[in-house]
């Protein structure tokens, strides 16, 4: 018996269920792209070279290597659910290594880091946690995409978004977030008659590639006190520094921090400062107990595997060979990654880019490339590199209101970006 797809589609679902089925954004689109024809120099010559999904793609020799010595998994024991023990000795890992790197002020217990499978699962239930469907988060725009489903798929939470601005700031940089910007946000929130419930940023940023100082963090927890709004900081990329005399400023070592413990949520991951994309495992911390208690709940069915916590645990704790061999080794890779990115950028005169010293890309500005100031040029450009067999990532997708902005990963193999980098030149010159 042959199986016949119904005529409307969803039409056995829930209203719920049908909800769910929503158009892949253009970075969902690349990606799939990318997936069917990714690019092999051996395999597939001709496939797309991806420079758009944000992954430290030259560090699993050094990962490999540890977690292959001898005597690694001697006292692995995955024979139970996560729920019932492994996930706390990952809180416990993970609050050790908060307290050191991120120099928390204040001491973080296990109890106070509630572990999930990755950051995408912890910001999707922390929305439903702090708002009901409906009711909004501040975010400023360019903004990380993931939070575009993180957020709407299933929580509903509507993204209230805060617009930067090329143009330079005080401080001289573009894009730069006052408390100013955050003010019209709010208010422009409130007149469409959403109930925002608090302010999510990410520092350092993505995909600005910008680090938020004291100052800037401590006016922004200020903004959320009078407001009365949660302020939660995403540090996924809390070490992925290689700047010489650079490191991330995090929200936890600020001592004048003014919110209470029921405002003030800081998340963490693997994925990006262990080129870990693929292990599942994310974090909140946070002092609020009602909080916690809630997201505790949900632990059920979003546990990470005890094979990938039982792996982590043991490398956040790792202090020597995380300064020894690690840290170091990803931060000379990365900076030769980048000056060698920074270089080809250089020779292009019709594209610039800002200056980083975190992170795996760098945010640049293809406006003069464009045929006209539109997000439909933008597209156009877009696919004309993906016809070419490079993919970035346009500012289209992270809602910067500015047409002609991409993200370049370029934490990938340099035959790689040298292949890359004469593909989209030979685009940028027709």
């Amino acid at each position: 018996m042959e199986h016949q797809q119904a005529g409307n589609e969803g039409a056995t679902l829930s209203q719920r269920g049908r909800s769910f089925i929503k158009p892949k954004n253009v970075i969902e689109q690349a990606f799939d792209e990318c997936s069917k024809n990714g690019y092999d120099p051996k395999k597939n010559p001709t496939g797309i070279i991806n420079l758009g999904v944000s992954a430290n793609g030259v560090m699993f020799d050094v990962l490999k290597d540890k977690i292959t010595e001898t005597g690694f998994f001697d006292s692995c024991t995955i024979d139970h659910f996560n729920y019932f023990g492994g996930m706390d000795d990952t809180s416990h890992a993970m609050a050790a290594f908060l307290m050191k790197y991120a120099g928390s002020v204040k001491p973080i217990k296990r109890e106070n880091v509630v572990v999930m499978n990755g950051l995408t699962t912890i910001v999707h239930c922390l929305a439903q946690v702090i708002c009901d469907e409906g009711e909004g988060i501040l975010i400023p725009t360019p903004l990380y995409a993931g939070f575009i489903s993180d957020l709407n798929v299933q929580a509903n939470v509507s993204i209230c978004p805060v617009h930067l601005s090329s143009e330079k700031g005080t401080d001289g940089t573009a894009f730069q977030l006052t408390v100013a910007l955050l003010e019209k946000g709010l208010s422009e929130a409130q007149e469409k008659g959403v109930k925002v419930r608090g302010l999510f940023i990410t520092t350092p940023h993505n995909p600005l590639g910008c680090i938020y100082t004291k100052k800037e963090l401590l006016s922004f927890m200020e903004f959320c006190k009078r407001h009365g709004l949660h302020f939660v900081s995403d540090e996924i990329y809390l070490t992925t520094i290689f700047g010489a005399g650079k490191q991330a400023v995090s929200a936890l070592s600020i001592e004048e921090n003014p919110l209470d413990d029921d405002h003030f949520h800081v998340l963490y991951g693997i994925s990006k400062d262990f080129a870990a994309n693929g292990v599942r495992i994310g974090g909140l911390v946070s002092w609020s107990d009602s909080v916690v208690k809630s997201m505790n709940s949900l632990l059920t069915f979003n546990q990470t595997s005890g094979l990938a916590c039982y792996v982590f645990s043991k490398l956040l704790l790792d202090e020597k060979w995380l300064e020894e061999v690690f840290f170091p080794t990803n931060r000379r890779r990365l900076l030769e990654l980048y000056e060698y990115t920074a270089q080809f950028l250089d020779t292009i005169e019709s594209v610039s880019y800002i200056p980083t010293a975190t992170g795996l890309y760098v945010w640049c500005d293809f406006r003069k490339v464009l045929d006209e100031p539109t997000f439909e040029a933008e597209s156009e450009l877009n696919r004309r590199m993906m016809k070419a067999g490079v993919a970035l990532n346009p500012g289209g997708g992270f809602w910067c209101k500015e047409p002609g902005w991409f993200r370049l990963v370029f934490a990938t193999h340099k035959e790689y970006l040298k292949e890359a980098f004469d593909r989209l030149r030979g685009v940028l010159s027709t």
